[in-house]
C-alpha cells in the first residue's frame, strides 16, 4: 500500500505528516513503509560529464597547464633553433607546470611515490628497453625513417649538448610525465570512470601530448604499458623507470 497524506500513527494514533515512515510520538516503523521505499526509483547514476565537473579539476587544470607549458616550450625550442638545449628548456617549463599541478594533491601522491619493489622495478626496465624495438617495428612497416621526425621528415634536434637530450628525455620526462598521467591523471580518472575506461583515456591523452599524429598508436601502447606498470606495481616508480629506460633506449636508437 502507499502511505498517505496526514494518516494516523497504527500504534499510537498521532497524526502524521506526509509520508513519514516513523511516529514522531512512539518511534514505531509505519505499516508499508519498507514496500514503499522499494517502488521509488533510485536516484539517476550522474553522467561522465557530471562526474567530470564535480571531481575532474585537478584533471582539468592539469590539461591546461599543459598546453600552455607546450605553447611556451614550443617557444622556447624553436627559439633556440631546435637545440637540445632548446629541448631542454621546454621540458622543463613542463615539469614546472606539472608541479604546480601535482602541489595540491601531494597527499593523494606521496604513497604512490614511495611504492614499489625490486621485482617490478626489474620488469619496469625490461618494459622500457623492449618497447622502442616495437618503436622500430612500428616504423619500418610504415616506412617511416627512424632518424627523422616521423610526421615531418625533419631532424628534431641539433646542438652540442648530449646531457641536455640525456637530462631533458630521461630524467625530467620521465619522472614528471609520470607525475602528470599515470599519477594525477590516472588517479582522477579512476574516481569518475571504470578503471578499464581510466587507462584507455589517460593513454589516449598521453599519446595525444605528443602531438606526433603518426606515432599516436605506438604512444597510446607506451602509455598502457605504462598504467599496467603503476597498477601491478601500485606507485610511480615503476613507470618512472620504465619512462627513464625507454626514452634512453630512444636515444640509442635515434640519435
Amino acid at each position: 500500500m502507499h502511505l498517505k497524506d496526514h494518516e494516523h500513527c497504527g500504534y499510537c494514533g498521532n497524526p502524521l505528516a506526509a509520508g513519514a515512515g516513523f511516529c514522531p510520538a512512539c518511534g514505531e516503523e509505519q505499516p508499508g513503509y519498507a514496500e514503499e521505499l522499494m517502488r521509488r526509483e533510485p536516484p539517476l547514476t550522474p553522467g561522465f560529464d557530471r562526474r567530470w565537473q564535480i571531481q575532474g579539476q585537478a584533471a582539468t587544470h592539469l590539461l591546461l597547464a599543459l598546453l600552455a607549458a607546450l605553447l611556451v616550450g614550443a617557444g622556447l625550442f624553436f627559439s633556440t633553433g631546435l637545440s637540445t638545449t632548446g629541448l631542454l628548456l621546454a621540458d622543463l617549463a613542463l615539469a614546472a607546470a606539472i608541479s604546480a599541478c601535482a602541489w595540491p594533491m601531494r597527499a593523494e601522491l606521496a604513497p604512490l611515490m614511495r611504492s614499489g619493489s625490486w621485482t617490478w622495478l626489474g620488469v619496469a626496465l625490461g618494459a622500457g628497453l623492449l618497447l622502442p624495438g616495437l618503436a622500430v617495428v612500428y616504423l619500418n612497416a610504415f616506412g617511416l625513417d627512424s632518424g627523422t621526425d616521423p610526421w615531418s621528415g625533419d631532424e628534431t634536434v641539433s646542438g652540442p649538448a648530449p646531457w641536455a637530450l640525456l637530462l631533458s628525455l630521461v630524467v625530467v620526462a620521465g619522472v614528471f610525465e609520470e607525475i602528470a598521467f599515470r599519477g594525477i591523471f590516472l588517479s582522477v580518472m579512476k574516481s569518475i570512470a571504470r578503471p578499464r575506461n581510466a587507462h584507455l583515456l589517460t593513454a589516449a591523452v598521453f599519446a595525444g601530448i605528443h602531438f606526433e599524429p603518426a606515432v599516436f598508436p605506438y604512444h597510446f601502447l607506451v602509455g598502457l604499458c605504462l598504467g599496467w606498470l603503476r597498477e601491478r606495481s601500485a606507485g610511480l616508480l615503476a613507470p618512472m623507470s620504465a619512462h627513464a629506460m625507454h626514452n634512453l633506449a630512444v636515444i640509442y636508437v635515434w640519435v
